[in-house]
């Protein structure tokens, strides 16, 4: 899976306990994106991709994030080989072995308070259908 877009939060997806992830919460042309975690340590934003981009997509959702959870605990990571970066293979145990903050209640209350913000709209073309596709048949 290393390399492809969302490979990180199908690593999450998999760990066992309580981890509600939401993916994407914020992505670009290059499919550079943003995914975030809510659990038992607080919201955990999670990035994949190369270049700058992920960190200037990280940024712009801690932001947000950070303001939702007033008091909470906000933490980022970023999935990817390089320099401060946690490789993919090490990403479920970089995640927990975060310190619990909140209880099972305060989850709910935190990620429904998340989940109210909205989802992020996936960049797709706006425009009318086309119709004159040609579908199936012979080929003369």
């Amino acid at each position: 899976m290393e390399g492809q877009p969302g490979a990180g939060a199908s690593v999450i997806q998999r760990m066992r306990g309580d981890f509600r992830i939401t993916t994407p919460v914020q992505v670009n042309r290059s499919q550079d994106l943003v995914s975030r975690v809510v659990c038992r340590a607080g919201v955990i934003l999670v990035a994949e991709g190369r270049g700058r981009g992920p960190r200037d997509l990280l940024g712009a959702e801690f932001a947000g994030s950070r303001r939702s959870s007033a008091t909470r605990r906000c933490t980022t990571s970023s999935s990817a080989n390089g320099e401060g970066e946690v490789p993919l293979a090490k990403l479920q145990s970089t995640i927990m072995r975060k310190r619990r903050v909140l209880r099972r209640n305060e989850v709910d209350d935190l990620y429904r308070r998340l989940a109210a913000l909205g989802a992020m709209n996936l960049p797709i073309p706006k425009g009318p259908m086309p119709t004159r596709i040609p579908r199936g048949g012979k080929i003369r």
